[in-house]
């Protein structure tokens, strides 16, 4: 059974062309960034790690409009990228960003999709800090996406390493190689990350998305948007509040779980 490619498009609201182009590659990447956030409710809500296969993915991502992790939304876009002809390659890689220096969980899930001789960079499940276009697998040269800048470089100890420019410093996001896995192989990665009470998803509640002047972030009963002018901060007091900011910012509902008021954040 093929992939429901038209019920994927208008989820992300892709009006292009079906054709496996470069455009299309670059829009679909977008799309799927701007539409289908980085949610990671689920461990708050008692709800089991979803399953990684088709069926369950569509059901959760598109049909019901959630969000979900790397495994889950790099997963979901891989699919799709397949079924459209694309050259699809998963790997894992090891986050850097706000981990310490003596631990680098291989624990994230990212794509390299070959087209016409050239190998992009695609990952819209890194949270408030992800891609929102693919990029070109081109060693150090800057990418500036929607005023966030992006750079592969060389890594001494992975092989290389995604980084992005915060206020004048350039980070680490996560280094990989281009070991590739079949998918079955990031069942384990999804279970850590969902389950794992020392993982901030465990922690914390989070949902995050881009949109055209930057970032939304919904931590536990936090709320920011963050822009090239600053960050605008809401503390959020109840939990109709809290729901309303999910549908309106995120599209995302909690039919089952209304009362849901994640812990707020110490």
């Amino acid at each position: 059974m093929g992939i429901p490619l038209e019920d994927y498009f208008k989820r992300i609201d892709y009006r292009g062309t079906r054709d496996r182009t470069r455009q299309s590659l670059i829009e679909i990447h977008r799309q799927q960034s701007f539409h289908i956030p980085y949610d990671m409710l689920d461990p708050h809500l008692g709800i089991a790690p979803t399953r990684l296969d088709s069926d369950s993915l569509f059901q959760k991502l598109v049909n019901s409009k959630r969000g979900g992790g790397c495994s889950q939304i790099n997963e979901l876009l891989a699919l799709v990228l397949t079924e459209m002809g694309y050259k699809v390659e998963r790997l894992k890689a090891h986050v850097m960003y706000l981990t310490p220096k003596d631990k680098k969980p291989l624990a994230h899930k990212v794509l390299i999709v070959e087209f016409e001789n050239q190998k992009w960079l695609c990952d819209t499940g890194f949270g408030s800090r992800s891609l929102i276009d693919p990029i070109p697998f081109k060693l150090n040269t800057i990418f500036n996406q929607f005023n966030e800048l992006f750079m592969i470089v060389n890594d001494e100890k992975y092989g290389f390493k995604l980084v992005t420019k915060i206020d004048t410093q350039w980070v680490d996001l996560y280094g990989f190689n281009l070991t590739v896995y079949p998918p079955e192989d990031f069942n384990a990665i999804h279970i850590y990350n969902s389950t794992n009470p020392d993982v901030i998803f465990v922690k914390h509640a989070i949902v995050t998305q881009p949109f055209i002047h930057g970032r939304k972030i919904l931590l536990d009963r936090t709320y920011k948007e963050r822009t090239q002018d600053g960050t605008n901060t809401i503390l959020i007091k109840t939990v109709k509040e809290y729901h309303e900011i999910l549908k309106e910012e995120f599209n995302v509902e909690l039919p089952n779980h209304q009362s849901f008021f994640p812990i707020a954040s110490l």
